[in-house]
């Protein structure tokens, strides 16, 4: 019994260090192709979040490679800032105090300004699953609970 305990133990510490080494490597072929896709640009985002801490380490990585990001607070903050303002795409959340499908209603107001523009929205679970189709209706391009999706989504590479 005991050899059988130790057969296991061996298998499960190989399992481990296995796994170990997949997840390094897939860490560094993600930080690979996102350094590749963020290449220093002069792209510019406007993030509109009533919550930007969420954001913050998407954020960052944005910013060390030459991206410029603003951040506004609610929906008309983000109409104002986006007149005044040339960007290269637009991400916001689904849900803030102004309501809760204020992403899909800030994506109508933009659409009516310009119609190009891309327009993500980067939420919670229950949102990206059951207000994906009206958010793609009112003319956003994807709409996502995945920072890693987001990140492979967005238009930031040069040529795009």
């Amino acid at each position: 019994m005991e050899e059988v305990s130790e057969q296991q133990r061996r298998i499960l510490d190989d399992i481990q260090s296995k796994l170990a080494e997949l997840e390094k490597q897939l860490t560094k072929n993600d930080a690979a192709r996102v350094t590749k896709s963020l290449t220093p640009s002069t792209k510019r985002i406007l993030w509109v979040d009533d919550q930007p801490k969420n954001n913050s380490f998407l954020v960052a990585l944005f910013e060390d490679r030459g991206v410029k990001v603003d951040v506004e607070l609610s929906s008309n903050e983000g109409i104002e800032k986006f007149k005044s303002h040339s960007y290269d795409m637009i991400i916001s959340d689904m849900g803030r105090p102004e309501g809760g499908k204020a992403g899909i209603d800030l994506a109508l107001k933009i659409r009516s300004v310009d119609p190009q523009v891309p327009f993500f929205i980067f939420c919670g679970n229950w949102a990206a699953r059951n207000l994906h189709q009206e958010s793609l209706q009112a003319g956003v391009n994807e709409i996502t609970s995945s920072g890693t999706t987001l990140l492979s989504l967005l238009p930031l590479s040069n040529g795009n």
